[in-house]
């Protein structure tokens, strides 16, 4: 507060609703294109029982980790990402 500033990447979710509150501040916000994921090691035990991977899947609860670790600024796309990789082949001419 009390300095100028042009442009902010990031904002911290806890400071979002207090800028946008200070008629003296434009808050301007897009999608975020990237995402955060819990993983764990399936080579090791317990992780390496599918049944054990479900059961934690299963019992964590996405909205409330959206409202409470990013002060409802997230977003629950509850997907999990691929197995595999997207390759992009470009010909040559």
């Amino acid at each position: 507060e009390g300095d100028e500033v042009d442009w902010i990447f990031t904002i911290s979710p806890q400071n979002l609703e207090a800028l946008q509150a200070d008629e003296n501040i434009i808050v301007e916000t897009s999608p975020r294109l990237s995402y955060d994921y819990f993983g764990l090691n399936t080579t090791r035990a317990p992780f390496d029982d599918v049944r054990v991977r479900q059961a934690i899947a299963y019992s964590i609860d996405r909205d409330q980790i959206c409202a409470g670790a990013f002060f409802c600024s997230a977003v629950n796309v509850n997907k999990s990402t691929t197995s595999y990789r997207v390759l992009l082949h470009l010909e040559r001419s």
